[in-house]
């Protein structure tokens, strides 16, 4: 297997019905290039204590053009596929990291 890739136990309900709770799933190590649409597991920075600081969502950021012709961030949301759950969005209160991108759920 590739040293860019791992797998992790996902448990919780947010991402069902394409990733069940109690899955097994098989990401890629994040590098370079956009994230935006992608299905990421996400490190939570702000409850460095917590048990529960890891999820996956899929990534959707809100992009502007400067005056000097480079793109900023307006917005990144975090969003769950499962309608009983809410988004969140990324601020410095709730900063967060991306750790991989989701491939598969493995059988």
């Amino acid at each position: 297997m590739s040293p860019d890739l791992f797998v992790a136990h996902v448990i919780g309900e947010s991402m069902e019905p394409r990733i069940p709770s109690g899955s097994l799933c098989l990401f890629r190590k994040f590098g370079a290039g956009s994230r935006n649409g992608k299905l990421v597991l996400v490190e939570d920075l702000s409850e460095p204590e917590s048990g529960e600081r890891y999820t996956i969502k899929r990534y959707r950021s809100e992009k502007s053009i400067t005056d000097e012709g480079d793109w900023q961030h307006e917005a990144i949301w975090m969003e769950p596929l499962n309608p009983a759950f809410a988004p969140w969005q990324l601020t410095e209160d709730k900063p967060a990291r991306v750790v991989g991108e989701f491939l598969a759920v493995l059988d």
